[in-house]
């Protein structure tokens, strides 16, 4: 590995061969993807969501066309000019002294400097208001509904866990309303998003496939359970089931290395205290209707909703 990886800095290959191959393979793959109506939602769904921004849109057959081999190669190497502005985590059963001979030997040997960089921001942002949108694609009977809620945050840990906890709760609801009592749909979820740069700021991303003909039913069923998200106190009993799941799923992923390994990196990108990540214990033993009801009044209260309806073109 560490080879492999100090090869990485000083000794790329330019192997024309493997290009062709790969932007072929892309270029085929680009080619089919007008014929997937999901593909086709999913492309107009994220240009919506960041007013068709060009750092946004989708890669193309013409972006596959215009590339170039020394370009490509170019950049790669001004991009792995500095091995001391990257930051390297290794996650593991590591034996400390081989480690510190390895780290030596294939990283401190790569010149560098100490130049750090910093990131640019290219002004990507979501939409404001209230947007609805249709995409009519395909001939297969089926719908897919996409409602993003969306605003500005204060990214720090409780915000964060509280965010989470509002999905999981709602995703819950949901599919007992939308699933098993109205039978109206198999797939339900609810997704949470946020970023601390360039702006701290957070999206809730409630997905369901539907028969086309549901669609205005089902979306109104989400809109009043928002509404009653905001205004009521759930059950103990969703409270109860969303930390058992959690609780679970914490003895689980942190006895893997892919947990800690997310854990550093996100951290270390959002110059936390490694140490936070231990007060999760705390917000999942505390949290009560009333977290999830407060949680639902400033983040499901907010001007900027964005809904995306797949439809079929037979509809």
């Amino acid at each position: 590995m560490f080879e492999l990886l100090h090869l990485y800095f000083v000794a790329p290959r330019k192997d024309k061969d493997a290009f062709t191959s790969l932007t072929q393979k892309v270029r085929t793959q680009l080619e089919n993807k007008d014929k997937n109506p999901e593909a086709v939602f999913q492309d107009s769904l994220m240009a919506i969501l960041t007013n068709y921004h060009p750092r946004a849109k989708p890669i193309s057959v013409a972006d596959i066309d215009a590339m170039d081999l020394d370009k490509v190669y170019a950049f790669y190497r001004q991009r792995f000019a500095n091995p001391g502005d990257f930051t390297f985590s290794f996650v593991g059963n590591i034996e400390t002294d081989e480690f510190e001979r390895y780290v030596t030997q294939y990283l401190a040997s790569v010149p560098g400097s100490s130049t750090r960089e910093t990131y640019k921001d290219n002004g990507v942002r979501s939409t404001k208001g209230v947007i609805k949108r249709t995409v009519v694609r395909g001939t297969e009977n089926k719908s897919t509904v996409v409602m993003t809620l969306h605003g500005p945050m204060s990214y720090g840990p409780k915000e964060r866990y509280d965010i989470t906890a509002l999905c999981e709760v709602m995703g819950i609801r949901l599919r007992e309303q939308l699933r098993e009592e109205k039978g109206g749909t198999y797939t339900v979820a609810v997704i949470p998003q946020m970023e601390k740069l360039p702006e701290e700021e957070y999206a809730i991303m409630v997905y369901f496939g539907c028969d086309p003909s549901r669609v205005e039913e089902l979306t109104k069923a989400v809109s009043s359970e928002i509404e009653n998200m905001k205004n009521s106190l759930v059950d103990q009993i969703y409270i109860d089931k969303v930390r058992e799941i959690q609780l679970k799923e914490r003895e689980v992923s942190m006895k893997r290395n892919s947990f800690w390994m997310s854990v550093i990196r996100q951290f270390t990108r959002d110059q936390e205290p490694y140490s936070n990540v231990y007060l999760r214990d705390g917000y999942i033993k505390a949290l009560s209707p009333e977290v999830v009801r407060e949680a639902a009044r400033k983040y499901l209260n907010t001007p900027n909703t964005t809904t995306v309806i797949l439809m079929p073109e037979r509809s």
